[in-house]
This record gives C-alpha cells, sequence and structure tokens, in this order.
C-alpha cells in the first residue's frame, strides 16, 4: 500500500484501513512497512509517521498524482490534473479513466497511465 494515499478519503488504501471488513489486518500490515500509528480520529482512522511534522503530513495529503499521457502522434506528457487536460483537448474524463484503469485501448487515439511513487 502507498502511504501517500492512506489519508486520503476514498482512496483504495484509506477505505482498506478505514471500510474494510478486514481494516483492522490492513493497518497492522501497513504499520509493518511503514512504521508511524493509526490514530482514532471521530469515524475514522488516520496514520502518522512518527518522525514528520505537522506541515509535512499536510503535504503528503495534498499530492496529486501524475498522469503520462500518450499523444495521437507518438507524443508523451506528463500531468498532474487529468480533468483540466481533457477540458483542453475536448476529452471525456471518465473515459481517459477507463484508459488509465485498463478498461479501454484508447481514447481518441489518446493513452493514458498513473505513475505509481
Amino acid at each position: 500500500m502507498n502511504k501517500v494515499y492512506i489519508n486520503i478519503p476514498n482512496t483504495r488504501e484509506w477505505v482498506r484501513c478505514n471500510e474494510d471488513t478486514y481494516a483492522s489486518r490492513w493497518r497492522e500490515n501497513f504499520i509493518e512497512q511503514n512504521g508511524g500509528e493509526f490514530v482514532h480520529n471521530g469515524k475514522f482512522w488516520q496514520w502518522y509517521e512518527k518522525s514528520t511534522t505537522k506541515e509535512e503530513k499536510n503535504d503528503v495529503a495534498n499530492q496529486k498524482p501524475l498522469y503520462i499521457i500518450t499523444k495521437p502522434d507518438g507524443g508523451q506528457v506528463t500531468i498532474d490534473n487529468l480533468s483540466k487536460f481533457c477540458r483542453e483537448n475536448k476529452l471525456n474524463k471518465s473515459t481517459m479513466y477507463l484508459v488509465m484503469n485498463g478498461k479501454r485501448n484508447h481514447h481518441k487515439h489518446y493513452k493514458c497511465s498513473k505513475v505509481e511513487e
């Protein structure tokens, strides 16, 4: 599991550690891999890295994912805002997400993949 997304609601990592049937196991495995601790914050669990300050925690939560777009002419572009790119190029955002997740091969000959850190 990627620690960048652990405190961002509705990401795969957050759902596993908060709403999954085996959430306690996911939290234990996550702590074994990354250290830190989970604190019960109201309804949900929040992970804190022991050696970070409050400002660094906010920086990690505010990081945007990066996408690699392959254009029809073969050129590649790295972007951080897929919605804006789709608006500028008259593409359907939801179809580009299907391309990114592998459910479609392309959309108007554009291909998309997410950069995993």
